[in-house]
């Protein structure tokens, strides 16, 4: 027996999952995943699945910080 422990399993979100929170319609989620864009997802099967920390580093990805006038 190996004493590794398995990692946590997080709850994964359905392409409307991620449309609802980020207020996207689906197929611009879809749209934005990998490969076609910059949102890591997780295919299951015919499913494409996505960890809630990606969605979020994705949209943090995304803030456009003012720049500083020195």
């Amino acid at each position: 027996m190996s004493n590794a422990v398995a990692p946590a399993v997080t709850k994964l979100l359905s392409i409307r999952d991620v449309a609802d929170q980020t207020g996207l319609c689906e197929k611009s989620v879809w749209n934005a995943s990998a490969p076609r864009g910059s949102l890591p997802c997780v295919k299951l099967g015919a499913r494409v699945m996505y960890r809630p920390g990606d969605v979020t580093a994705w949209i943090e990805s995304r803030v456009i910080r003012p720049v500083s006038a020195e």
